[in-house]
């Protein structure tokens, strides 16, 4: 099992699935798929792209315990922050599409991203933005207009809404104990424990989950972890 075979087994929307399976150009010296060389990312968070230039990810949140976890976040491993940067697809390639037009020389490969992700038409990219000067003012676009995501309203300072700020590995166990599994699976994904310990949590956690991929989704965590 990989990541692209569990964005597909989970039914993640198609350009997603797409993208993880490097079926969408991105723009040279940008983005790759799939998890890199930072490990360290939390469960929850199905990574599509990396970056040579930063240890972190972008990728999916979906929800394995019932809860409303949904959306698309950046994760920076050095540090552990984490920022809501999207909540659909079409919120996240837009605003992939705004960057690469901010930081990407070569406006032909910009626009074969965005007519790729279904943003707009290639040679449209620059009309399609026009009014957009810096990342708060995406949301001006209609795509941002109907729940945007919190990096751009501020809300949390721009982390994602599930994410609990003083969870420890005792609240992880606790909520276990007490069958509050969703505050359970928050609370692991929120105190980052170590490996191993994370380990025995997924563990005790996974009989419970809504979702039969969680089998699968902790062993690619395992797979893209162990060395870490």
């Amino acid at each position: 099992m990989n990541y692209s075979r569990l964005m597909r087994a989970i039914g993640a929307p198609a350009r997603i699935v797409a993208a993880c399976e490097n079926q969408i150009s991105l723009p040279r010296f940008t983005l790759r798929t799939g998890p890199g060389g930072g490990f360290g990312f939390p469960p929850i968070v199905i990574p599509i792209w990396h970056s040579g230039d930063w240890p972190g990810y972008i990728g999916m949140v979906v929800p394995w315990f019932g809860g409303s976890e949904y959306g698309f976040v950046r994760y920076e491993s050095e540090t552990g922050d984490m920022q809501e940067i999207a909540r659909t697809p079409t919120q996240l390639f837009t605003a992939l599409a705004f960057d690469f037009l901010c930081n990407v020389p070569d406006r032909e490969e910009v626009g074969d991203f965005a007519e790729a992700a279904g943003v707009c038409v290639a040679s449209q990219v620059d009309s399609h933005f026009r009014n957009i000067q810096e990342y708060r003012d995406l949301l001006e676009l209609a795509v941002f207009q109907q729940d945007p995501p919190n990096a751009l309203t501020g809300e949390g300072s721009g982390t994602p809404s599930w994410l609990l700020t003083r969870a420890t590995v005792r609240d992880v166990t606790e909520a276990i104990r007490s069958q509050e599994y969703n505050l359970a699976w928050r609370s692991l994904n929120s105190a980052a424990p170590d490996y191993s310990e994370a380990i025995e949590l997924l563990e005790e956690l996974a009989p419970h989950s809504k979702n039969p991929e969680f089998g699968n989704l902790v062993q690619c965590w395992q797979r893209y972890n162990s060395s870490s």
